[in-house]
C-alpha cells in the first residue's frame, strides 16, 4: 500500500507526519479555511485523485452495510468473517442480478407443471 486517505475532520499534524513515514501519499484533509499550501496540497492531481478513490470506498462500504454486514450478531472471530463473508456474497449476487437485468439476458422458461417465469 503506498496511500492512505480519512475523511475531511480526521486531521492531525503529528498523525500526518507520523503516516508520511511510512505511506508514500497520505490524504488527509482539513476542516476550515485553506491556506494556500493547503490548497496547493489539495488541488493536486494525486490528492484529487485518491480522494476519489476514498469516496469510492465509502460507497461500497455503504453498499456492504445495507447487504447485511452492518452488525455480526454473534461473537469470535470465525462468525464475524462469516457475516462478512455473506454480506459481500449479498453485494454481489445484487450487483450480478442489476447487469443481468440491464442486459435483458433473463428469458422466459416453462417448468414442467408450472406456469411461465422468469429464469
Amino acid at each position: 500500500m503506498n496511500s492512505i486517505s480519512f475523511d475531511r475532520g480526521f486531521f492531525s499534524v503529528l498523525a500526518k507526519k507520523a503516516l508520511e513515514q511510512d505511506f508514500e501519499h497520505v490524504v488527509m484533509p482539513r476542516k476550515g479555511k485553506e491556506t494556500p499550501e493547503q490548497e496547493a496540497e489539495e488541488s493536486a492531481k494525486t490528492f484529487v485523485a485518491l480522494r476519489k478513490k476514498h469516496s469510492a470506498v465509502e460507497s461500497n462500504i455503504n453498499e456492504l452495510e445495507h447487504s447485511g454486514a452492518n452488525r455480526v450478531p454473534d461473537k469470535g472471530l470465525d462468525r464475524f468473517k462469516k457475516y462478512v463473508a455473506l454480506g459481500v456474497l449479498a453485494y454481489n449476487l445484487k450487483r450480478l442480478g442489476k447487469l443481468v437485468m440491464e442486459q435483458g439476458l433473463l428469458t422466459t422458461v416453462t417448468l414442467p407443471g408450472k406456469s411461465s417465469r422468469a429464469a
